[in-house]
């Protein structure tokens, strides 16, 4: 298929307008605290975007069990049990 034409076979998908659903707009936030949860010791704990920077490099430890991030069960971001997204009830209204 021509890149030219890679269109003619698309599907026209239709974007409901929000002001029909009353749609709730979720503001970007990328400087928001992350949840993270230990493998070690099993607990969850909320970090800046700085904590995970020095994290990273090996400058951080675990506030619960003390492992760094080179340990196999050290701590991961998860998700924040508190996200409207994991509301079955209310996802649907997300933008």
């Amino acid at each position: 298929m021509s890149s030219s034409k890679w269109w003619r076979r698309q599907k026209r998908v239709e974007i409901p307008d929000p002001s029909e659903n009353e749609a709730m707009e979720r503001p970007i936030d990328f400087s928001r605290d992350r949840h993270m949860l230990c493998g070690g010791f099993g607990r969850r704990f909320v970090v800046d975007l700085d904590w995970i920077d020095r994290w990273e490099q090996g400058q951080e430890k675990c506030p619960g069990c003390g492992m760094t991030c080179e340990h196999e069960d050290a701590p991961q971001a998860t998700v924040d049990p508190a996200d409207p997204a994991l509301d079955n009830d209310r996802v649907t209204r997300l933008l």
